[in-house]
């Protein structure tokens, strides 16, 4: 198992250990009593969704990317649209497209709008395509803490390197350039692209799974609330909901093995 299975591995063990206790909970829980564990099932199943959510990007990270067009700028106005410092940027005199897998860029710029705001630093956001270099430019009112690194929550985080190498990849060549008031994201070049550590995509895909079929909880909650199912039918939807996304976590953990 390679680092980035290991540290995949662990986050998704410590899931597995909570849903257990929660199926173990919903299996003791008198229906009559159903109200009164409510508000604590919320809670746990709500974290332990973002766990698996959060293993699912971190896989998304973790895969060869599958390069496409895609549109820069529907992509900045999707993901960063909040901190354009100027809409002119936004507005091209004709539309170009770039090559590169769309889905893993989307998740470098959400990582970064995630990184610089919990660091607390203000930033603004300029694309130029019509330049030499086409690029994103990142300017910033405040020195960032190196290393800076880029969280995908609470559990799992890529250094600055990572970063790196993650957007090369996902460019098919482009750079990332740290100076000491920008950041600086090129959407072509010929840097060589390192070889990433893979997980495999059925992890992945297991894992999306898993937190999908857990998020379900939220409905029976919603139902329970509005009367709409009685409490013996609400523990049921609770345990088959805990049970089919921990079958498909233990799927999961059974092939990064």
């Amino acid at each position: 198992m390679n680092r980035a299975g290991q540290s995949l591995n662990a986050v998704a063990l410590d899931a597995k250990a909570n849903l257990e206790r929660v199926l173990q909970t919903l299996q003791k829980i008198d229906a009559h009593s159903m109200a009164d564990h409510v508000p604590s099932l919320d809670l746990e199943l709500r974290a332990i969704f973002d766990a698996l959510d959060e293993c699912a990007r971190f896989c998304e990270v973790h895969r060869p990317p599958v390069p496409c067009d895609y549109d820069p700028v529907r992509m900045v106005r999707d993901e960063m649209g909040h901190f354009v410092r100027s809409e002119d940027s936004l507005a091209p005199d004709e539309p170009e497209l770039f090559w590169g897998d769309p889905e893993q860029l989307r998740l470098c710029l959400s990582l970064i709008v995630r990184a610089f705001t919990k660091h607390r630093i203000a930033f603004s956001v300029r694309l130029y395509l019509d330049a030499s270099e086409p690029r994103i430019e990142i300017a910033f009112d405040q020195a960032i803490p190196l290393p800076i690194s880029f969280a995908l929550g609470e559990r799992l985080t890529l250094t600055g390197d990572e970063f790196g190498h993650f957007w090369t990849a996902a460019t098919d060549g482009g750079e990332v350039r740290l100076r000491e008031d920008s950041f600086a994201l090129f959407f072509v070049g010929d840097r060589t692209r390192a070889t990433l550590q893979v997980i495999p995509e059925s992890v992945r895909s297991d894992l999306a799974r898993a937190a999908q079929r857990l998020s379900a909880w939220k409905g029976a909650i919603g139902q329970y609330e509005e009367g709409l199912v009685s409490p013996a039918d609400a523990r049921r939807l609770y345990e088959r909901n805990t049970t089919d996304a921990l079958d498909l976590l233990n799927t999961a953990l059974a092939a990064l093995q």
